[in-house]
Protein backbone atom coordinates (compact mmCIF):
# COMPACT_ATOMS: atom_id res chain seq x y z
CA UNK A 1 0.00 0.00 0.00
CA UNK A 2 0.94 3.66 -0.35
CA UNK A 3 0.06 6.28 2.26
CA UNK A 4 -0.27 9.92 1.22
CA UNK A 5 -1.48 11.54 4.45
CA UNK A 6 -0.83 11.42 8.18
CA UNK A 7 -2.28 8.05 9.25
CA UNK A 8 -3.26 9.56 12.62
CA UNK A 9 -6.02 11.47 10.83
CA UNK A 10 -7.71 8.16 10.08
CA UNK A 11 -8.35 7.66 13.79
CA UNK A 12 -10.69 10.67 13.77
CA UNK A 13 -13.25 8.45 12.02
CA UNK A 14 -13.10 5.43 14.31
CA UNK A 15 -16.35 4.43 16.04
CA UNK A 16 -15.62 4.85 19.75
CA UNK A 17 -18.18 2.16 20.60
CA UNK A 18 -16.79 -0.44 18.22
CA UNK A 19 -14.20 -3.06 19.05
CA UNK A 20 -12.95 -2.90 15.46
CA UNK A 21 -13.53 -0.26 12.79
CA UNK A 22 -12.92 -0.77 9.08
CA UNK A 23 -13.08 1.34 5.93
CA UNK A 24 -15.93 1.62 3.47
CA UNK A 25 -15.38 1.15 -0.29
CA UNK A 26 -15.19 3.73 -3.06
CA UNK A 27 -18.70 4.35 -4.48
CA UNK A 28 -19.18 2.58 -7.79
CA UNK A 29 -16.08 0.42 -7.38
CA UNK A 30 -18.09 -2.84 -7.28
CA UNK A 31 -15.69 -4.13 -4.63
CA UNK A 32 -16.87 -5.91 -1.51
CA UNK A 33 -16.06 -4.15 1.76
CA UNK A 34 -12.82 -5.46 3.23
CA UNK A 35 -10.93 -5.42 6.53
CA UNK A 36 -7.55 -4.76 4.94
CA UNK A 37 -7.41 -1.46 6.87
CA UNK A 38 -8.54 -1.75 10.48
CA UNK A 39 -8.47 0.13 13.76
CA UNK A 40 -8.56 -2.02 16.90
CA UNK A 41 -9.67 -1.15 20.42
CA UNK A 42 -6.97 -3.26 22.03
CA UNK A 43 -8.61 -3.20 25.47
CA UNK A 44 -11.75 -4.84 24.09
CA UNK A 45 -10.33 -7.06 21.32
CA UNK A 46 -9.58 -10.10 23.44
CA UNK A 47 -9.91 -12.84 20.81
CA UNK A 48 -7.13 -15.40 20.35
CA UNK A 49 -5.49 -15.59 16.95
CA UNK A 50 -4.73 -19.25 17.62
CA UNK A 51 -8.44 -19.90 18.22
CA UNK A 52 -9.36 -18.05 15.03
CA UNK A 53 -6.85 -20.08 13.01
CA UNK A 54 -8.14 -23.29 14.61
CA UNK A 55 -11.71 -22.44 13.60
CA UNK A 56 -10.58 -21.71 10.05
CA UNK A 57 -8.70 -25.01 9.82
CA UNK A 58 -11.68 -26.96 11.21
CA UNK A 59 -14.14 -25.21 8.91
CA UNK A 60 -16.30 -23.86 11.73
CA UNK A 61 -15.36 -20.39 10.48
CA UNK A 62 -14.92 -19.56 6.80
CA UNK A 63 -12.57 -17.01 5.27
CA UNK A 64 -15.50 -15.02 3.86
CA UNK A 65 -17.22 -14.93 7.26
CA UNK A 66 -14.05 -13.70 8.93
CA UNK A 67 -13.17 -11.20 6.22
CA UNK A 68 -16.60 -9.72 5.50
CA UNK A 69 -18.71 -10.31 8.63
CA UNK A 70 -15.99 -10.19 11.33
CA UNK A 71 -17.83 -12.37 13.89
CA UNK A 72 -14.82 -12.55 16.22
CA UNK A 73 -15.69 -9.28 17.99
CA UNK A 74 -18.87 -8.19 19.72
CA UNK A 75 -19.20 -4.89 17.87
CA UNK A 76 -17.78 -4.11 14.43
CA UNK A 77 -18.34 -0.99 12.33
CA UNK A 78 -17.37 0.61 9.03
CA UNK A 79 -16.96 4.28 9.79
CA UNK A 80 -13.55 4.92 8.21
CA UNK A 81 -14.00 6.69 4.84
CA UNK A 82 -12.91 4.82 1.72
CA UNK A 83 -10.18 7.41 1.05
CA UNK A 84 -8.19 5.53 3.73
CA UNK A 85 -8.42 2.28 1.78
CA UNK A 86 -8.74 3.16 -1.90
CA UNK A 87 -8.56 -0.22 -3.63
CA UNK A 88 -6.52 -0.28 -6.86
CA UNK A 89 -7.31 3.39 -7.44
CA UNK A 90 -5.56 6.72 -6.92
CA UNK A 91 -7.04 10.19 -7.10
CA UNK A 92 -4.61 13.01 -6.44
CA UNK A 93 -5.56 15.05 -3.40
CA UNK A 94 -8.34 12.60 -2.49
CA UNK A 95 -6.81 9.17 -1.89
CA UNK A 96 -5.06 9.08 1.48
CA UNK A 97 -4.11 5.42 1.21
CA UNK A 98 -3.95 3.21 -1.86
CA UNK A 99 -4.14 -0.53 -1.34
CA UNK A 100 -3.02 -3.05 -3.98
CA UNK A 101 -5.29 -5.97 -3.10
CA UNK A 102 -5.59 -7.58 -6.54
CA UNK A 103 -2.68 -9.97 -6.14
CA UNK A 104 -2.34 -10.81 -9.83
CA UNK A 105 -1.81 -7.16 -10.80
CA UNK A 106 0.27 -5.74 -7.98
CA UNK A 107 2.78 -3.27 -9.50
CA UNK A 108 5.81 -5.22 -8.29
CA UNK A 109 4.46 -8.24 -10.20
CA UNK A 110 2.80 -6.81 -13.32
CA UNK A 111 3.57 -3.68 -15.33
CA UNK A 112 -0.02 -3.72 -16.61
CA UNK A 113 -1.22 -2.14 -13.37
CA UNK A 114 -2.06 1.50 -14.27
CA UNK A 115 -0.53 2.64 -10.96
CA UNK A 116 2.83 0.94 -11.52
CA UNK A 117 4.69 4.20 -12.13
CA UNK A 118 3.17 5.72 -8.99
CA UNK A 119 4.34 2.75 -6.91
CA UNK A 120 7.81 2.73 -8.51
CA UNK A 121 8.18 6.45 -7.73
CA UNK A 122 7.51 5.60 -4.07
CA UNK A 123 10.07 2.80 -4.27
CA UNK A 124 12.65 5.26 -5.59
CA UNK A 125 11.98 7.53 -2.60
CA UNK A 126 12.46 4.54 -0.27
CA UNK A 127 15.75 3.72 -2.01
CA UNK A 128 16.97 7.31 -1.67
CA UNK A 129 16.07 7.29 2.03
CA UNK A 130 17.88 4.01 2.60
CA UNK A 131 14.70 2.22 3.72
CA UNK A 132 15.21 -0.21 0.81
CA UNK A 133 18.54 -1.06 -0.78
CA UNK A 134 19.49 -2.10 -4.29
CA UNK A 135 20.70 -5.37 -2.79
CA UNK A 136 17.20 -5.93 -1.40
CA UNK A 137 15.75 -5.65 -4.90
CA UNK A 138 18.36 -7.96 -6.41
CA UNK A 139 17.67 -10.55 -3.72
CA UNK A 140 13.91 -10.40 -4.22
CA UNK A 141 14.23 -10.64 -8.00
CA UNK A 142 16.48 -13.68 -7.71
CA UNK A 143 14.06 -15.24 -5.22
CA UNK A 144 11.22 -14.84 -7.71
CA UNK A 145 9.23 -12.41 -5.57
CA UNK A 146 9.18 -9.45 -7.99
CA UNK A 147 8.99 -9.10 -11.77
CA UNK A 148 12.34 -9.12 -13.62
CA UNK A 149 11.67 -5.74 -15.27
CA UNK A 150 11.56 -3.96 -11.90
CA UNK A 151 15.36 -3.88 -11.59
CA UNK A 152 15.68 -2.54 -15.13
CA UNK A 153 13.11 0.14 -14.37
CA UNK A 154 14.93 1.23 -11.20
CA UNK A 155 18.48 1.05 -12.54
CA UNK A 156 17.69 2.99 -15.71
CA UNK A 157 15.14 5.40 -14.22
CA UNK A 158 12.44 4.36 -16.66
CA UNK A 159 8.68 4.72 -16.73
CA UNK A 160 6.62 1.71 -17.78
CA UNK A 161 6.14 2.99 -21.32
CA UNK A 162 9.94 3.38 -21.63
CA UNK A 163 10.81 -0.21 -20.73
CA UNK A 164 12.71 -1.99 -23.52
CA UNK A 165 11.17 -5.02 -25.21
CA UNK A 166 13.88 -7.25 -23.71
CA UNK A 167 12.69 -6.40 -20.18
CA UNK A 168 9.07 -7.02 -21.09
CA UNK A 169 9.99 -10.40 -22.61
CA UNK A 170 11.50 -11.44 -19.28
CA UNK A 171 8.23 -10.57 -17.58
CA UNK A 172 6.37 -12.86 -19.98
CA UNK A 173 8.29 -15.78 -18.51
CA UNK A 174 7.61 -14.69 -14.93
CA UNK A 175 4.95 -16.30 -12.73
CA UNK A 176 3.77 -14.37 -9.65
CA UNK A 177 4.84 -16.35 -6.56
CA UNK A 178 1.27 -16.90 -5.35
CA UNK A 179 0.44 -18.48 -8.72
CA UNK A 180 3.15 -21.14 -8.62
CA UNK A 181 1.40 -24.48 -8.98
CA UNK A 182 -1.99 -22.81 -9.51
CA UNK A 183 -3.35 -25.99 -11.13
CA UNK A 184 -1.85 -28.29 -8.48
CA UNK A 185 -3.07 -29.65 -5.19
CA UNK A 186 -1.61 -27.99 -2.08
CA UNK A 187 0.48 -31.07 -1.29
CA UNK A 188 2.25 -30.70 -4.63
CA UNK A 189 2.88 -26.94 -4.48
CA UNK A 190 5.62 -27.13 -1.84
CA UNK A 191 7.95 -29.50 -3.76
CA UNK A 192 7.30 -27.55 -6.97
CA UNK A 193 8.27 -24.30 -5.20
CA UNK A 194 11.47 -25.94 -3.98
CA UNK A 195 12.25 -27.23 -7.45
CA UNK A 196 11.85 -23.70 -8.83
CA UNK A 197 14.11 -22.35 -6.08
CA UNK A 198 11.52 -19.88 -4.79
CA UNK A 199 12.79 -17.97 -1.79
CA UNK A 200 16.43 -18.78 -2.51
CA UNK A 201 18.69 -15.70 -2.52
CA UNK A 202 20.79 -17.29 -5.29
CA UNK A 203 18.77 -19.88 -7.23
CA UNK A 204 20.67 -22.22 -9.50
CA UNK A 205 20.63 -22.08 -13.30
CA UNK A 206 18.34 -25.11 -13.25
CA UNK A 207 15.94 -23.32 -10.88
CA UNK A 208 15.82 -20.27 -13.15
CA UNK A 209 15.39 -22.38 -16.30
CA UNK A 210 12.50 -24.24 -14.70
CA UNK A 211 10.93 -20.92 -13.71
CA UNK A 212 11.02 -19.79 -17.33
CA UNK A 213 9.32 -23.01 -18.42
CA UNK A 214 6.72 -22.70 -15.68
CA UNK A 215 6.17 -19.04 -16.55
CA UNK A 216 5.59 -19.93 -20.20
CA UNK A 217 3.02 -22.51 -19.12
CA UNK A 218 1.34 -19.96 -16.88
CA UNK A 219 1.08 -17.43 -19.70
CA UNK A 220 -0.45 -20.03 -22.02
CA UNK A 221 -2.92 -21.12 -19.35
CA UNK A 222 -3.82 -17.49 -18.62
CA UNK A 223 -4.63 -16.92 -22.28
CA UNK A 224 -6.73 -20.09 -22.45
CA UNK A 225 -8.66 -19.55 -19.24
CA UNK A 226 -8.80 -15.75 -19.43
CA UNK A 227 -10.44 -13.96 -16.53
CA UNK A 228 -11.36 -17.21 -14.79
CA UNK A 229 -7.71 -17.68 -13.81
CA UNK A 230 -7.64 -14.39 -11.94
CA UNK A 231 -10.41 -15.36 -9.52
CA UNK A 232 -8.99 -16.41 -6.17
Amino acid sequence: MLVFADIKRMLDHVDSEAYMSAATVRPGSHRRPQISVLAYDCDRCCFSLNDVMSQLMKGSLTYDELFYEVPIVERFSRTIPWVWNDLEHYEHGVSNLVHFTDMDFQPWLMIENPLTDLWVDALRIALSAGAVTHEDLVREERAGNVRPSLLVQIERGLRVDQLPASAKRKDLMFTPPHRIGFTMRPAVKRPVSRLLGLGKPAPSLLNRALRVAHGAGYQVMKRVKGDALNKH
